[in-house]
């Protein structure tokens, strides 16, 4: 949080490898949406909806779908929200994924901490 207070730039170095420069409102603005589902959706209709490019079952119910990158958040949410209701679900939530430094410098590091 500190750094987020005073910092407007974030470069993450890994292996001496520089992997993120970018500012970090940029950073927050993630284009991913996070969904809460009362079921598990088909596969095939998450990857129909226009504007996602791919997506991951987080937990049974939980997805986080992964936006391109000219899609509009807004836009692809009511198509997911069409979605869950056309499979007859109760949607429990659907929002921005928001992320902070913490979540960032975890996502960068995830496929490292695997490969060790």
């Amino acid at each position: 949080q500190e750094v987020e207070a005073v910092c407007d730039r974030v470069l993450i170095l890994r292996r001496g490898d520089l992997v993120v420069d970018a500012k970090l409102a940029d950073l927050r603005q993630s284009k991913q949406l996070l969904l809460d589902t009362s079921l598990e959706l088909e596969a095939e209709a998450l990857a129909e909806v226009e504007g996602v490019c791919e997506w991951e079952r987080v937990e049974p119910e939980r997805y986080r779908v992964k936006l391109a990158d000219d899609a509009d958040p807004r836009q692809v949410g009511a198509a997911l929200a069409r979605v869950v209701a056309g499979a007859k679900a109760e949607l429990y939530q659907l929002k921005v994924e928001q992320r902070d430094l913490e979540t960032l410098f975890r996502q960068v590091n995830q496929g490292v901490e695997r490969a060790a």
